[in-house]
């Protein structure tokens, strides 16, 4: 089971696995044989945005270059990296992988597994999961907040042009 099927299954990403359908050229991109590590991030963090701009969270889903930007810096290639440290994401943006002090579980209702802080964090988001989650291409770590490309906000998408989106260079 490849990625983006594997994030489809999971209880927790709902809105991720709709935003990578949505993206196919991510989507495209995540069916391959490369492995990769994705930090998804749990159904949650989506909400947070969408309570706190509900207008731009919705006008997101009419910008597919946006979507991919933003998914491609919750995406690295490769499956190793050192705590602490640094990855570059897909989208070219530097992540910083640092040490969690926190020691919590998180439980579904669900589910009668819970899931467990794997000990380290990205962009300072907690990392949890149970201990990553292998797919044929990969593995899945989930998160508790979205990782933005820098300069972004959510704002900008009710611009008539959103200029401010950085671009791949």
């Amino acid at each position: 089971i490849k990625l983006p099927e594997m994030i489809g299954t999971s209880p927790y990403h709902a809105t991720l696995s709709a935003l990578i359908q949505s993206s196919q050229p991510l989507r495209s991109q995540l069916e391959r044989n490369l492995p990769f590590a994705v930090f998804a991030p749990v159904d949650s963090a989506f909400d947070e945005i969408n309570m706190t701009n509900p207008e731009a969270f919705a006008e997101l889903s009419n910008r597919p270059d946006v979507i991919e930007k933003i998914l491609k810096a919750h995406v690295v290639s490769g499956l190793d990296f050192d705590v602490p440290g640094t990855v570059t994401a897909l989208s070219g943006q530097t992540l910083t992988i640092g040490e969690s002090t926190i020691d919590v579980e998180i439980s579904n209702h669900d589910s009668t597994d819970p899931l467990s802080l794997l000990g380290f964090t990205v962009n300072g988001n907690e990392v949890f999961g149970p201990v990553g989650t292998l797919a044929d291409n990969g593995i899945i770590y989930f998160i508790d907040g979205l990782i933005l490309p820098d300069d972004f906000k959510f704002s900008d998408l009710l611009t008539e042009e959103p200029t401010s989106m950085p671009t791949d260079s």
